[in-house]
């Protein structure tokens, strides 16, 4: 597509654009995952929540993969159309330059974040104390996310151990990556 008359378009039609292929995106994956999870389990469509909370380790690849299909259409999909619609001149060539100077003060943003995060769990501590009913209302999604993130922790053979990384640590980061820095940040 890449129309001219697009590229013209103000940043806060942009961001506004942007946002709604995400959300477009985000719930054509949701019902792709839901869908890839249904046929792989061979289970009806209503019953994959309560199969997936519940997560035995033969469903951990399933996990896995309805994690990669929903990633990949809410992060990857929404920056690719809107170069398709924009144009790479927009998107700063995704920011890939080389800032040499970023590495060697990224290590010293790393640690001082460390104690943002700590006093970020402290004031949480604080607003929901133990035992109150704001700890009772979210404990149980808490202990679900928890057992769902276990098992696809758990691999029983290199393979696993190859998928658990695509889908854990290698897609978010870069989908991640291409949608923030790639679109969202250029357009702030």
């Amino acid at each position: 597509m890449n129309n001219p008359l697009f590229r013209q378009l103000s940043p806060s039609v942009q961001l506004i654009i942007l946002f709604m292929l995400y959300f477009l995106c985000l719930s054509i994956g949701a019902f792709a995952a839901v869908g890839i999870g249904s046929a792989w389990l061979n289970i009806p469509v209503n019953d994959v929540q309560q199969v997936l909370q519940k997560a035995s380790p033969e469903q951990a690849n399933t996990v896995k993969v309805m994690q990669a299909a929903a990633l990949i259409f809410a992060f990857f999909l929404p920056p690719v159309f809107y170069v398709l619609i924009f144009g790479k001149k927009n998107v700063n060539s995704f920011l890939l330059r080389n800032s040499g100077w970023i590495m060697l003060i990224g290590p010293l943003y790393i640690i001082s974040a460390s104690a943002w995060i700590d006093l970020s769990s402290k004031l949480n501590h604080w607003l929901i104390p133990e035992g109150s009913w704001l700890e009772s209302m979210f404990k149980s999604t808490e202990d679900s996310a928890m057992e769902m993130t276990t098992s696809m922790l758990q691999y029983t053979n290199p393979a696993d151990f190859v998928l658990s990384f695509l889908c854990i640590a290698a897609l978010p980061a870069i989908c991640e990556e291409l949608f923030f820095r790639g679109t969202l940040q250029p357009l702030l």
